[in-house]
């Protein structure tokens, strides 16, 4: 459902499921919103150092990486991992993940399936949003360029797969609006 729209332009939106490109515009204005939220935030926390504070090379500096951030962040190939991490709870929509792909983000991302996902740090959660990302975009691509010359990457979801992943979209999509609604 929502993996054409983690890619930016589509081609054909209608085959693959998209209910309309005025669907598509509302999904693609709701992840700008959340990206630009972010940068806001960021900036804001930046810029509110003090009117006393020295604002030396390093400062600029910082603004300057978080443009650039933002900058990557809007890229097609980042983009799902950055939504994933500003609007997904991966706790509560693990369950909608199949299970070959959890499989594929624990092996990516370098974290033990052992691991309950309550117990996780913050910087595996990262690992995994950001493996995750990956593999919709890869998984996107398969998709879109099936019939051009598209190189798999082995990070796409299987075929057999696709049913559960977009009932993960799904949910993924009701996360992206709710937190789209709580930054309007």
């Amino acid at each position: 459902l929502l993996l054409s729209a983690l890619g930016g332009g589509l081609g054909r939106p209608r085959r693959l499921g998209i209910p309309s490109p005025e669907g598509e515009r509302r999904m693609t204005n709701a992840h700008l919103k959340v990206l630009h939220f972010d940068l806001e935030s960021s900036l804001e926390a930046r810029l509110n150092i003090g009117a006393f504070s020295k604002k030396g090379e390093s400062y600029y500096g910082s603004i300057i990486d978080l443009v650039h951030r933002y900058n990557r962040s809007i890229s097609d190939a980042e983009l799902a991992s950055t939504v994933l991490a500003e609007c997904c709870d991966l706790e509560l929509s693990k369950q909608y993940i199949p299970d070959t792909i959890w499989r594929l983000m624990l092996r990516d991302s370098g974290v033990s399936a052992n691991r309950k996902i309550e117990d996780l740090t913050n910087d595996e959660i990262v690992k995994l949003n950001i493996s995750l990302g990956k593999i919709l975009y890869a998984t996107r691509n398969s998709i879109v360029h099936a019939k051009s010359n598209y190189t798999p990457t082995g990070k796409e979801c299987l075929n057999k797969d696709i049913g559960a992943l977009n009932e993960f979209m799904k949910v993924f999509c009701y996360a992206i609006i709710m937190h789209n609604n709580n930054i309007d």
